[in-house]
């Protein structure tokens, strides 16, 4: 059936009137807003949410943001990043639409005229119409979805949250349990509550340093009070968790291990930077592999202790196994190292005034801009050992085996080399300039 032409002009008119019809000024800024709010809260969800573990190391953009935006993020500092994220997402909408009107277009196809409209067909003009009706459709359509994204999100938003809440509540739970054990009676359940303390430093990053600080005051308090027998198990456990459980960044004496008692154990690998061991008793222990970087060990106890896992006598120590610990410019003020086992050590920039290191064996030490001023360095094997620019004022090297130490830049005055064996050695003066310095001197010194 043909419409008639008064329907037909009807038709007609409608069409033209929808066809050039544009979306008014407040339907431009609700799809405006919603798409700006959707895309910060997408953005927003997304910084809340990622676990800053997983962050790339190669990811570097995350990790040059303010410190409020940068996760995790408490619920106090959302509404900050939100209001931050939504300026910038308008601000780049309003750079695109700058960009977008500048950039070359191709012409303008002008509206269809009266005369235009006047030759469609009647299939034509229901077609425009439709496809008017679609295109409105589609508007309302792609509003929804993003509405419905918004609130999805929002929906993430709060879960993680609650999820985060009952997360915490878990650790809370689980910390409690675990410190009430560490008072127990028996050693397998003070152990179980070392290690469950482990579990919850590396499972809360808030709690980290707490769960090691619980640690090391356990360790203090529950040391050997003489210092002559072996150290229990669950101190060497927990000197060994907090030992490979270092903090992302150190302060000096972060940690208080001050007077601890751990003689007579195996404590490798160990990571105690800028860690506080004043006084501590060390005594027999195995320190190989482990890095005590910046520690304070003054007038601690590493007599007889193995630091490189060496053997031999102390004339010739070999290193056999695992890697040497590392002391630089650790404060070892007082130390007692005497028959330490330190082959390879690396000992550079250490205060190490007035240690007693007798009859240690320091085979290849690094010992470079270490301060040696009154030390007792008598009998001790330093063959080899890298002593440049250290200070030796008044250090006591009375029967050490010295031969290829290199001595380029030290300060030598009033040293003691009597019966010394400096064979190879490297960057001494003559023995009277020596002598001019104050040191000693004897028939049995070996240059």
């Amino acid at each position: 059936m043909v419409p008639s032409s008064s329907s037909s002009g009807t038709d007609i008119t409608h069409a033209r009137r929808m066809l050039r019809r544009i979306p008014s000024g407040v339907a431009r800024y609700l799809i405006w807003l919603v798409a700006h709010l959707s895309a910060t809260v997408i953005v927003t969800a997304s910084l809340a949410l990622i676990d800053p573990l997983e962050v790339p190391s190669w990811w570097p953009i995350l990790r040059k943001l303010p410190a409020f935006i940068r996760p995790p993020m408490t619920v106090a500092e959302l509404p900050f990043v939100f209001a931050l994220v939504f300026i910038g997402t308008a601000f780049t909408s309003a750079t695109l639409q700058t960009v977008a009107k500048v950039w070359p277009r191709p012409a303008n196809i002008p509206p269809l005229s009266a005369a235009d409209i006047d030759q469609l067909t009647p299939k034509e003009r229901m077609d425009a119409i439709n496809s008017t009706h679609a295109s409105r459709i589609q508007a309302l359509s792609t509003f929804g979805v993003m509405l419905g994204v918004a609130f999805t999100v929002g929906g993430l938003i709060y879960t993680a949250g609650t999820l985060e809440a009952t997360q915490q509540g878990q650790i809370t739970d689980r910390y409690t349990k675990a410190v009430e054990q560490l008072g127990s009676q028996a050693r397998d359940v003070r152990l179980g509550a070392i290690y469950a303390l482990e579990r919850i430093a590396r499972d809360s990053e808030r709690d980290h340093e707490t769960v090691l600080a619980v640690l090391a005051a356990y360790a203090r308090e529950h040391g050997d009070e003489k210092g002559y027998s072996k150290a229990s198990k669950d101190v060497v456990a927990a000197l060994t968790v907090i030992g490979r459980n270092p903090p992302e960044k150190w302060t000096i004496g972060w940690l208080d291990l001050s007077e601890v008692q751990a003689p007579s154990v195996r404590l490798t690998g160990l990571d105690l930077q800028f860690v506080d061991l004043v006084s501590a008793n060390l005594s027999r222990t195995t320190l190989t592999d482990g890095n005590f970087r910046n520690a304070r060990l003054i007038r601690a106890n590493l007599s007889a202790a193995n630091l490189s896992d060496s053997v031999g006598d102390a004339y010739v120590v070999k290193p056999i196994g695992n890697r040497p610990a590392s002391f630089v410019q650790a404060d070892l003020q007082g130390a007692d190292l005497e028959r330490a086992m330190c082959a390879g050590v690396d000992f550079s920039g250490a205060d190490m005034r007035s240690i007693n290191a007798k009859n240690s064996g320091m085979y290849s030490s690094n010992l470079s801009g270490a301060d040696l001023r009154k030390a007792n360095m008598s009998g001790a094997s330093l063959g080899d050992a890298d002593m440049r620019d250290s200070m030796l004022s008044y250090a006591d090297f009375h029967g050490a085996k010295m031969q290829g130490a290199d001595f380029r830049g030290a300060q030598i005055d009033n040293i003691d080399l009597r019966g010394a064996d400096l064979r190879k050695a490297k960057g001494l003066p003559s023995i009277d300039q020596i002598k001019k310095l104050g040191g000693k001197v004897d028939e049995d010194t070996k240059f």
